[in-house]
């Protein structure tokens, strides 16, 4: 086994490829794409297959082996690095004669497809065999022999066409200037063709060596690679000289314009974060702590924040109320304090934004000064009022634990990021006062149901059960039928808290099983009404969520039809399920109606109709005067999928 051969084979490999990926990597990654790189890179990638189809030619096992290399691996890489051989060669001269390179790209193409369709390449005529050849230092490698072919002649005249084009190239580029590239092009290149004459003499058998050619191949990659890594390193330099040069007029320009140029890049710069802050308190939640904590973080990108206080003002209790304290140790406990001898009473007098540079020098008896402080005291700070249409809302007083940490341009992008606050606390202050409305609304609603229905109830089962031991005692019949009525009532009152638990709680509604609630909102009618209801439940089957809901409003809002208009005394509710549908009926023994009379949009079977068609029900529903009703729901179990 060859083995130094194969250490230097998989050496050049190895450098060929990274140098190929680490060059594709960049021609790829420049704006406009490098094309030189990328054609560099393509070569460098098929020079490693190369060596590696080298590597297999000259450990060749048998003669089928060693020709299936030759002629599909040696010869496509060979052919991918010519190829892009020629092109790059273009490209890093910057002679790019496109007829003569489409031509040669052509040429050398029609070669690999002559080499891979003749019996054994374009190198023999025929190959008798295989030989061992022993190098030098003793290890032995294997090459094919045989009768040359004589297309040879045009792989030479193509390699002599090569080295014209090539020289051609390489003396304008050096007469262009380009001396370096041109002389290091022009040796990895006479490196290359060497290797191409000793390869000849080789497969001539004038010679007994392993193939050379890809020794050129990596030389050519090796040069390239350490150029085009030159150009990389000079043109760096030379763009970190330009941005040297360009810092310099820079500094010279601002030298110049120092103070108009200072104040148009702090002002662009405050406007730039001001809207900033301005966009992010119009995107903030509607939650008033939420809001104060955005107020403190736009606050802090613009000025120096250590601590913020924001008062609302309360006209009607002459007091400002300490809704956001916060320092660098964190929020603190609000409080309120009286506007009379207070900062923010001086303030609201004022009527205007005050800065303070020093808040030790501040004379107590104009007002208290509130500063927020920990190991550390604040010592300046802006004070800010927070203007609506028509009133002022509060202040926001910024402070810092520096001395004359705040400038007018300061003072002036805290009375602008006003407005803004002003709008988010409205707008906050609004959708809490409308939830607290809402939350009053619907404690009132429950108060209502409650004072309607529960408590009546429970007031009707005291009233019986004060007067039960008298009725026992005189007549045993009659005070078992009060007991009965007194557990009806309470079977209706608990079935009617129930029910107002599950709207309070949605999620316990969907938790419970339709069996439970069917027979609670049962139970509630027979406690409101006296009718008696009878639930059966036939067979099992998972039901959807949505599904449990719809067939449960429907029969809620079937039995407050009954209890209203059906002057019924007896309910039978019947709930099939099966692996195939789920059906629902609800029948009574009331007066009935003539369904062509009813009008259509009444409210409570449209609902029904609404319900039912949204998750694919049928809903049917039957009456006759003076014979009862009945409601049909059938939901079929493939509407699921």
């Amino acid at each position: 086994m060859p083995y130094l051969v194969l250490v230097i084979l998989g050496i050049g490999a190895g450098i060929a490829g990274y140098a190929g990926i680490t060059h594709l990597l960049i021609g790829l990654a420049r704006r406009p794409r490098d094309y030189t790189h990328i054609l560099f890179a393509v070569l460098a990638l098929a020079a490693s297959g190369f060596s590696v189809a080298v590597m297999g030619l000259h450990t060749a096992s048998s003669l089928q082996a060693y020709l299936f290399i030759y002629k599909y691996a040696y010869g496509s890489t060979a052919t991918v690095a010519i190829v892009t051989l020629v092109w790059f060669i273009g490209f890093y001269t910057g002679i790019r004669p496109r007829r003569v390179l489409l031509a040669m790209s052509l040429w050398f193409l029609l070669l690999f497809i002559l080499h891979i369709t003749t019996p054994f390449g374009i190198f023999y005529a025929e190959i008798s065999g295989l030989r061992q050849i022993r190098l030098p230092w003793g290890e032995q490698i294997v090459l094919a022999y045989g009768k040359p072919h004589p297309l040879r002649l045009t792989l030479d005249l193509f390699y002599l066409a090569l080295f014209i084009f090539s020289s051609y190239a390489l003396t304008l580029q050096y007469r262009n200037g380009n001396q370096r590239a041109a002389v290091i092009l022009g040796l990895a290149l006479g490196l290359f063709l060497g290797a191409r004459v000793i390869d000849t003499l080789i497969v001539l058998q004038v010679i007994d060596s392993f193939l050379t050619i890809e020794i050129g191949f990596v030389g050519i990659v090796i040069a390239m690679s350490l150029s085009l890594s030159y150009q990389i390193t000079q043109t760096e330099t030379e763009l970190q000289t330009y941005q040297q040069h360009l810092q310099d007029l820079v500094t010279r320009r601002t030298n110049e314009l120092a103070h108009a140029y200072q104040q148009a890049v702090l002002a662009r710069e405050r406007l730039s974060m001001l809207y900033q802050a301005a966009r992010a308190l119009s995107q903030v939640s509607l939650d008033l702590e939420q809001v104060y904590a955005e107020i403190h973080a736009a606050i802090t990108h613009l000025m120096p924040a250590d601590a913020l206080i924001i008062a609302i003002y309360d006209a009607s209790q002459q007091e400002a109320n300490y809704v956001y304290l916060a320092n660098s140790d964190g929020r603190r406990t609000g409080r309120r304090v009286a506007l009379a001898e207070s900062f923010a009473g001086y303030l609201l007098h004022q009527d205007a934004t005050i800065r303070i540079d020093d808040l030790s020098l501040v004379a107590d008896h104009l007002f208290a000064v509130d500063r927020l402080s920990n190991a550390q005291r604040t010592q300046s700070g802006i004070a800010v009022l927070l203007r609506e249409s028509e009133q002022v809302l509060g202040m926001l007083f910024v402070q810092s634990y520096a001395q004359a940490a705040y400038t007018a341009e300061d003072e002036e992008a805290l009375s602008l990021l006003a407005a803004q606050v002003v709008t988010a606390l409205e707008n906050a202050q609004r959708s809490q006062q409308a939830r607290e409305l809402a939350a009053t609304e619907e404690r009132t609603r429950l108060a209502r149901d409650l004072h309607d229905s529960v408590t009546q109830t429970l007031y009707s089962a005291s009233l019986l059960t004060e007067t039960l031991p008298g009725v026992l005692q005189r007549n045993a019949t009659e005070g078992a039928k009060h007991l009965g009525e007194v557990r009806q009532l309470l079977r209706g009152a608990l079935a009617e808290m129930r029910t107002l638990l599950f709207e309070l709680r949605p999620a316990a509604l969907i938790a419970a099983d339709l069996r439970t609630l069917l027979r609670q909102i049962g139970d509630r009618l027979t406690g409101h009404t006296g009718i008696q209801v009878e639930l059966t439940v036939e067979g099992h089957a998972p039901i959807p969520a949505e599904v449990k809901i719809a067939l449960y409003r429907i029969a809620q809002e079937a039995f407050n039809n009954i209890a209203k208009h059906a002057n019924a005394t007896q309910v039978h509710v019947t709930l099939r399920m099966t692996p195939e549908e789920i059906v629902l009926m609800v029948r009574d023994d009331g007066q009935g109606f003539d369904i062509a009379a009813l009008p259509a949009d009444r409210m409570g079977l449209r609902i029904m109709a609404e319900r039912t068609a949204a998750i694919g029900m049928s809903l049917h529903i039957t009456s006759t005067p003076r014979q009862g009703t009945e409601v049909f729901v059938r939901w079929p179990t493939e509407c699921e999928d």
